[in-house]
């Protein structure tokens, strides 16, 4: 039996997700995972289906697969020592513990590119998101569009400068173009920082011909009206805008505007911890 809950049989299933208090730890976790114990096989068939249900390119499948490495391994050590030392259980604890190391790993494995904010990514750059300077706080938009005119959506992420969520949109939109998107998604972000009462923002976009015809020679800019609170712009690689493009496409399938405060949507949630910074409670 579990030495832990003594309550039911000890296995890896049990040690590693099913005991109350490793349940606890997931549904804690930035995933805010729930284990289904009637649905419940094994471990590897678990694996796969969160990694099946969440994930769309190699890239997003390794940032999840390193943080359930992470967590399962915290959850494992702390049992240990439960048992074996009697030390005292906090899944709180394990949470942020699993949380942090898979910062650190992630940290060393992309290389600190945080030296480098003020400098713009060369097209052939892989870049990962950073984090404005203190004081400001950052808006990602992004704009998605299919040329048959369908599953058009405009999607918004703004985080400050420890990366914490402070709000996002996505909603769906009919457009003739991918810059009109862009172009909506931008009118979208900076209304939302406004509302919100921000008024130091940075913005990113992925689109190279919107932020060049904002920032370009009056004569060539796409806008005519500057905006009421002072902005920033600076041109990202996608690989730094994958919060927004996430939101953009929950956008392209959204019926209705959806709007998040302090809880965004579980796939958006997966981008934000994967960018190596603190995602929503």
């Amino acid at each position: 039996m579990c030495g832990l809950c003594e309550q039911y049989e000890e296995s890896i299933e049990h040690a590693l997700l099913l005991c109350p208090w490793a349940q606890a730890v997931w549904f804690g976790s930035p995933m805010t995972l729930r284990i289904d114990t009637q649905s419940f096989s094994t471990l590897d068939v678990w694996l796969n289906s969160i990694l099946d249900l969440r994930t769309e390119s190699k890239m997003e499948k390794h940032d999840l697969l390193t943080m359930l490495s992470f967590f399962l391994w915290e959850i494992w050590k702390t049992r240990c020592k439960a048992i074996m030392e009697g030390c005292r259980i906090d899944p709180c604890k394990v949470v942020e513990t699993a949380g942090k190391a898979k910062v650190e790993f992630q940290k060393v494995w992309q290389g600190n590119a945080n030296n480098e904010t003020s400098r713009s990514p060369s097209i052939g750059e892989v870049c990962s998101w950073e984090p404005p300077p203190m004081g400001f706080v950052k808006v990602n938009i992004d704009g998605s569009w299919q040329s048959n005119g369908r599953k058009a959506g405009v999607g918004v992420v703004i985080r400050n400068s420890v990366g914490e969520f402070l709000g996002g949109m996505a909603a769906s939109r009919v457009g003739h173009s991918a810059l009109e998107m862009e172009a909506e998604a931008a009118v979208l972000g900076l209304d939302l920082a406004a509302n919100l009462g921000y008024s130091d923002v940075y913005v990113e976009s992925d689109s190279k011909t919107l932020v060049d015809g904002i920032n370009g020679e009056i004569r060539h800019r796409a806008w005519t009206i500057r905006p009421s609170i002072e902005v920033i712009w600076r041109w990202v690689q996608r690989s730094s805008n994958r919060a927004a493009h996430e939101a953009a496409a929950i956008g392209s399938r959204a019926v209705e505007l959806e709007s998040w405060v302090t809880q965004p949507p579980l796939s958006l949630i997966h981008v934000l911890v994967s960018d190596g910074l603190p995602g929503p409670p």
